[in-house]
C-alpha cells in the first residue's frame, strides 16, 4: 500500500493515520522513513492497538507479491500453509507458509476435522446458529441418555481457505508481509 509518512519527534517514530487505521513504521527501518509516498507492507500488530500495525518499506528488488490458495492449519503434523497459484489461479507445485505475519493473517483451522466432538447442551444452540453449522454432523443421543454433559456429536465441517496475497523474500517460501489491512481481514473489500 502506498503511504506518506509524517515523523513524531517527541516518540522518535515515523507514522500516518489512515481510514480508521495507524501505521507505524518499524524502527529497525526508522532511517528509511520519508515523507514522499511509497510502497509498505504490513508485518505485525502495534502491541495490542485494535487497529494499529507495523510496517516495513518493500524493495522491488527483494520482495514480490504473491498470491495463494489461503493459508490453512491441517493434518496429522498440523502444518500451516497455502499454494502459491499461477497467473490463471491454479495451484504451482510449491507451498507458501505464513512465516513472520502468522499471528496476524487469516488461517483456517481444519485440524481434527473428522473427528466427532462431544457437545454439551449449553452449547447445543449456538451450534446450530453457527454459519457453518451441518445439520448431518450432528449425531444427537437418544433423550433418555442425554445429560447437560453429553447430548450429542458433532463432527466439524471441512472450511475452505480464503486465497489471498502476501510478499515473500525472493524465491523463499514464506509470508513476510501483507499488501493491505483487507489480506488480515479478509471480509473487508480489497485484497
Amino acid at each position: 500500500m502506498k503511504l506518506a509518512l509524517s515523523f513524531n519527534s517527541v516518540r522518535d517514530v515515523w507514522f500516518v493515520r489512515r481510514d480508521g487505521m495507524l501505521f507505524v513504521l518499524a524502527r529497525k527501518n526508522s532511517d528509511s522513513g520519508t515523507t514522499e509516498e511509497r510502497e509498505y507492507m504490513i508485518v505485525a500488530q502495534l502491541g495490542t492497538h485494535p487497529n494499529g500495525w507495523l510496517i516495513e518499506p518493500v524493495d522491488p528488488k527483494i520482495h514480490r507479491l504473491v498470491h495463494h490458495s489461503g493459508f490453512e492449519c491441517a493434518g496429522s503434523m498440523c502444518r500451516t500453509d497455502a499454494d502459491i497459484l499461477d497467473e490463471n489461479g491454479n495451484a504451482t507445485l510449491n507451498s507458501l507458509t505464513p512465516g513472520r505475519v502468522h499471528a496476524i493473517v487469516h488461517v483456517v483451522s481444519n485440524v481434527n476435522v473428522g473427528w466427532e466432538q462431544p457437545i454439551a447442551r449449553k452449547d447445543l444452540e449456538g451450534l446450530r446458529a453457527s454459519p457453518n453449522f451441518v445439520p448431518g454432523n450432528l449425531r444427537e443421543r437418544h433423550p433418555d441418555e442425554a445429560t447437560d454433559h453429553c447430548v450429542g456429536w458433532y463432527k466439524l465441517p471441512r472450511l475452505n481457505p480464503i486465497p489471498n496475497v502476501c510478499y515473500v523474500e525472493g524465491e523463499e517460501r514464506r509470508a513476510c508481509g501483507l499488501p493491505h489491512v483487507t489480506c488480515i481481514f479478509p471480509n473487508r473489500d480489497g485484497c
